[in-house]
């Protein structure tokens, strides 16, 4: 049975693209129908003429995002279609293409909105646990584990008796490492289960990528990459045919993709001076902790002094501390051996002077 390949998975594309090129102070402006949307029925676009039948045993039409005028790509003629893109913050655009076969029994998805950003557990004991009210928290996935666990809940609810038959790892296509601060990785599962008495087979394609996992501080975490198709096995190779023409038929809206470039930019310039900031104030609070504890333990220090009777004195002669006993009067002297006795008058010249010191010095 043939598989889509995971370098047809192209809907990382458009993420990568929007967030390339150059930026200016004022920025482009939000893309406009004119030119590039034109105006139809499906809520993924509406159709221009139709191709010849070829991948997939299906004739092809092309529809463009009506959400954001993002995007336009080949979906199999007379299927139903939705999608478009889709946006989980400013910065992280979702696109989301849906397709299902007349008899509803085939259905192929490129992207999916409904996927949120992830951040990993807090493990650091000397940062505070601050509730997170925004991004879920969930240790990082690898593409292979994602595609398995993404795959069971979204055919799940489809079909009956859903059961991974295989998973592999491969290499990521469209997620780029860098060593000590980016983690990618993809793989990709396969599925059986019936639906009304039929054998189905599904597919999952995933590339995750975490970003910024050092010296255990929490660490953001994303899918960049999926594709997937649940289809009866008689169809299989047809599910599989259409997802892998489909997502190399996308192309991007370069008015779209400057405009998210700008914002991209917006939002890393918020980012980075909040977290200018947030360190500015760490270390700020830090050196008031330092002083405080220092402060503390001399006053600490003092009190065992009075508490315990045993302040300390400075050796002259060695220039260290040395512990004695506190005197009710007079000055206290010390010899080589450390023996402290308490007189007027230097008891001989193998004795020193102590001086008093304080342990908040």
């Amino acid at each position: 049975m043939r598989m889509a390949s995971a370098s047809a998975i192209a809907l990382v594309i458009l993420l990568a693209g929007c967030r390339s090129g150059q930026t200016g102070q004022t920025g482009p402006s939000r893309p406009s129908a004119t030119g590039f949307l034109t105006p139809g029925t499906s809520s993924a676009g509406s159709g221009t003429q139709a191709a010849q039948t070829g991948a997939g045993g299906v004739s092809w039409i092309t529809v463009r995002d009506q959400r954001e005028q993002a995007f336009s790509i080949s979906v199999p003629q007379g299927w139903k279609v939705d999608g478009g893109m889709f946006r989980y913050r400013i910065a992280y655009p979702r696109p989301t293409v849906d397709m299902t076969s007349p008899d509803g029994m085939t259905n192929v998805r490129v992207g999916d909105n409904t996927i949120p950003n992830y951040q990993t557990p807090n493990t650091n004991p000397y940062l505070p646990k601050v509730p997170n009210n925004f991004t879920p928290v969930e240790a990082y996935t690898t593409g292979q584990v994602f595609a398995q666990k993404y795959g069971s809940a979204r055919f799940g609810s489809m079909c009956q008796g859903i059961q991974v038959t295989g998973s592999q790892t491969s290499q990521p296509k469209y997620s780029q490492q860098v060593p000590g601060y980016v983690q990618a990785t993809a793989g990709s599962a396969n599925f059986s289960c019936t639906m009304n008495g039929q054998a189905m087979v599904g597919y999952v394609y995933a590339e995750t990528m975490q970003v910024g996992a050092v010296m255990g501080q929490p660490a953001n975490w994303y899918e960049t990459a999926i594709g997937s198709w649940l289809a009866p096995a008689t169809q299989a190779q047809n599910a599989s045919a259409i997802l892998t023409y489909s997502t190399s038929t996308l192309v991007m809206n370069p008015t779209w993709a400057a405009w998210q470039n700008f914002l991209v930019a917006q939002a890393t310039k918020i980012n980075l001076k909040t977290a200018k900031e947030t360190q500015e104030a760490t270390a700020a609070m830090d050196a008031r902790e330092a002083q405080w504890r220092a402060m503390m333990r001399g006053e600490t220090d003092d009190f065992n002094d009075i508490f315990t009777g045993t302040p300390f004195g400075m050796n002259p002669a060695t220039g260290q501390p040395e512990a004695v006993p506190m005197s009710p009067g007079g000055p206290v002297w010390l010899d080589a051996q450390n023996n402290v006795p308490s007189a007027v008058m230097q008891p001989g010249p193998a004795y020193t002077q102590a001086q008093p010191v304080s342990q908040q010095q």
